[in-house]
């Protein structure tokens, strides 16, 4: 399990400011605070702490040697006008050539993906001191990679995924070890757990290929791999990486010399992670300022709805934002059965709970607004901390006392309407949905991806998902509502009239309306500034 951490919603047994002071000194012209005294009047570094970390430590965390970080955030450096020890080095990692210098432990460096210098890892402090590791330890560590390759689940079928991490306290984002193993080096792990297969052919295979290896780990029971050292190489030349500090200068076949290396970096391997959650987005504001936030797509849509406003989010709030695809759409299963909006809502659970999302502000889109209300329904509102309604009617259903319902899905006959319209074609049903959810004119590429998400979906799956969802009546659970809402609508909706669009906002307590003059139903994406400003502000606001 991977997360970033929330002030105040720590793992048990952590804090944003640990492992601190190991050497129990200051290191080159990385300062130690013996307690928030010192730190306040060292305002440079408490101004850092409070731009990277939204907070400032508590007592129990002293004493904070900020040598011990390793995960620098340099901009936010420079902005606290605090000065580096030496000039920036830039590292890529592992492979690397140049000319070999000796490296000094506090010197600072950009760090690059080894086969991409552009896929960039942050700044880092160096350490001579190898890292270590043990089981069901709480650590913090950066992204290096992804794997999915092919490596199979067994000899005959299935595939192997993983996640590579480096050990990187400062970062922020905490990684649960579970039960780990320590190795001397890829080989050897290899060898030790893939020694036993059947096939002479699969091991040859693991020394190579990540898939392979992870079902070997994930065959013995550890949830991590640790190394001790790497074998990389270098025009030929091979050279052991010990204790993952330097790599023995090697002379090239051009007479150059050349090192390479983590530079004090542990790796390490989660061979039971990748692909658990293959078809959401995940995008990283940063250090997390705020809370979580799961935007939640509408009917015949998909999480790349959501490809112009997600990162926008996570930089305003500085915290996770995450979208998934629903089931029956994007490129999650689209099994034969759950054609309920209570299903997707249970959906919805079992993704926070799998993933340890806790106290998020939750966004729905259209039918996604449906989800979070069934959510509530389901199992109240207390695993939520906001909610943010996306031109939604408390019902599309018209009633004896309900008549602003939905403009085009009102009553069984229009229902069938649309049913005949998805299996006329999909191509001109996504056409026509556009038409209908759009005012105003967006760029052709756009257009396609999102004509191409609704193409993913089967029609006998939303016929059968809209005629659950479209008669339903919300407004008793609305009613009920306990967290603060924030209320989205286009006044120009080809979906709903304004009257039933906002009077979600008014039948909620706690709930603020906010119109959007001369949108339609994808406000979202005719209005991707407007709309992150918002929501992200709305998540940052205290609560009252």
């Amino acid at each position: 399990m991977c997360l970033p951490v929330v002030p105040g919603q720590e793992p048990k047994g952590v804090s944003l400011f640990q492992p601190r002071c190991s050497n129990g000194a200051q290191v080159s012209s990385w300062p130690r605070f013996d307690s928030l005294g010192d730190l306040v009047a060292n305002s440079r570094w408490a101004r850092y702490f409070l731009s990277v970390y939204g907070e400032l430590p508590m007592a129990r965390d002293f004493p904070v040697c900020t040598f011990d970080f390793w995960s620098i955030d340099k901009p936010k450096l420079d902005a606290a006008g605090i000065t580096t020890p030496s000039p920036v080095r830039k590292r890529v990692q592992p492979r690397y050539n140049e000319r070999r210098f000796n490296w000094t432990d506090g010197e600072l460096f950009g760090r690059y993906h080894e086969d991409n210098p552009q896929f960039y890892h942050g700044f880092a402090i160096y350490h001579s001191d190898r890292p270590y590791v043990k089981h069901n330890q709480w650590v913090e560590v950066t992204h290096h990679r992804a794997t999915n390759t092919r490596g199979t689940a067994d000899e005959a079928s299935g595939r192997g995924a993983n996640m590579w991490f480096t050990y990187t306290p400062g970062s922020g984002v905490w990684y649960w070890t579970g039960r780990t193993g320590l190795f001397d080096s890829h080989d050897a792990a290899a060898r030790a757990l893939c020694h036993n297969v059947t096939s002479a052919k699969w091991l040859r295979t693991a020394l190579i290929d990540d898939g392979f290896l992870s079902v070997c780990a994930r065959r013995a029971g550890f949830d991590t791999i640790a190394f001790r050292s790497s074998r990389m190489k270098i025009q030929n030349k091979s050279c052991e990486l010990h204790d993952l500090v330097r790599c023995p200068a090697i002379v090239t076949t051009s007479g150059t010399v050349a090192t390479m290396g983590m530079v004090g970096m542990l790796e390490l391997f989660a061979p039971r992670l990748a692909g658990r959650w293959s078809c959401g987005q995940r995008a990283s504001g940063g250090k997390p300022l705020a809370r979580f936030l799961v935007l939640i797509h509408g009917w015949s849509g998909s999480c790349r709805y959501f490809d112009s406003t997600i990162d926008a989010i996570a930089a305003r709030t500085g915290g996770t934002v995450y979208a998934y695809d629903l089931r029956f759409h994007g490129r999650s299963d689209k099994p034969s059965w759950g054609f309920h909006v209570h299903r997707l809502a249970a959906d919805l659970h079992d993704f926070l709970t799998e993933l340890q999302i806790q106290q998020p502000v939750v966004v729905g889109t259209s039918l996604g607004c449906a989800i979070i209300w069934a959510f509530i329904e389901l199992y109240g509102d207390d695993m939520l901390h906001k909610c943010v309604f996306v031109d939604q009617a408390p019902s599309q259903w018209i009633f004896s006392d309900w008549s602003f319902g939905s403009k085009g899905i009102y009553d069984p006959a229009s229902l069938a309407k649309i049913q005949g319209a998805l299996f006329a074609g999909m191509d001109s049903f996504a056409k026509g949905n556009a038409e209908c959810c759009l005012s105003h004119t967006l760029p052709g590429p756009l257009m396609e991806l999102l004509a191409q998400e609704t193409l993913r979906c089967d029609p006998e799956h939303l016929a059968r998902l809209m005629a659950d969802h479209a008669p339903r009546d919300w407004r008793p659970v609305l009613r009920r509502v306990s967290r603060p809402c924030l209320n989205l609508y286009g006044t120009d909706s080809g979906c709903f009239p304004v009257e039933g669009t906002r009077a979600v906002g008014e039948l909620i307590p706690d709930c603020e309306n906010v119109p959007f003059d001369g949108c339609n139903h994808w406000l979202y994406l005719e209005a991707p500034e407007r709309f992150a400003q918002l929501v992200g502000d709305f998540a940052l606001r205290a609560s009252s």
